[in-house]
């Protein structure tokens, strides 16, 4: 999915099967965030549980993506943010500055087109959150879903691991981009909109207390 059908190569590929040689497409997805993680600690020559927490960060902010988790660990080092030291022998980083750190155009780009490959209560989760604004509530997120085999805990851990969205320290959740957030609400036909807007407000307001209504 990282090129359309009007790149060179699908050109080529069509040729090779006019000539009558068969081809096998191997579709390969975002790896796992334990998968990351050794990648990083085979990179930094440290023992895995130290490199979890930078690991886990990378694994959001580079979708999972191979090719871009080693872009941005390079990025990470070229910036200062993940240095040698040489007086503790070891490789160091700054965790905090790595989180603020915007996801790049190209990540921004595949993880919206991996968006519309995903189940339609996966992407009925993704519309409701992008509803909710920039910043939202898992449990307010619940409410707001009319299916009843849809999991909010299963559907964060999907929207986590594949970069989409991001938890902060609060337990309240954010988009890792602005422009996945739009894609997401991109999801809602534009003649559904302003009816998808009044249907998720009706539930949220079935599904509320007085009191939840007036703290939310």
């Amino acid at each position: 999915n990282d090129v359309d059908r009007r790149h060179p190569l699908f050109g080529l590929l069509e040729a090779v099967r006019l000539n009558g040689i068969d081809l096998t497409e191997i579709h390969v997805g975002p790896i796992e965030r334990e998968s990351v993680n050794s990648i990083v600690s085979d990179a930094l020559c440290l023992p895995p549980s130290l490199c979890r927490p930078l690991s886990t960060v990378i694994h959001q902010k580079a979708g999972g993506v191979i090719l871009f988790v080693i872009r941005f660990l390079n990025s990470l080092n070229k910036q200062g943010h993940l240095v040698y030291c040489l007086e503790s022998r070891r490789w160091t980083w700054d965790l905090e500055k790595i989180k603020s750190k915007r996801v790049s155009k190209d990540v921004v780009v595949h993880t919206t087109l991996q968006m519309n490959s995903l189940p339609k209560l996966v992407q009925t989760g993704f519309m409701n959150a992008a509803c909710l604004g920039s910043n939202f509530n898992a449990s307010i997120l619940g409410k707001t879903i009319k299916d009843e085999g849809f999991d909010v805990c299963s559907f964060l851990k999907i929207g986590k691991d594949g970069g989409y969205i991001e938890e902060s320290e609060s337990g309240s959740y954010s988009w890792t981009h602005d422009q996945i957030q739009q894609a997401a609400y991109n999801l809602i036909p534009p003649m559904q909109r302003e009816s998808f807007h009044f249907q998720l407000g009706q539930r949220l307001l079935e599904n509320s207390t007085n009191c939840d209504v007036k703290r939310e």
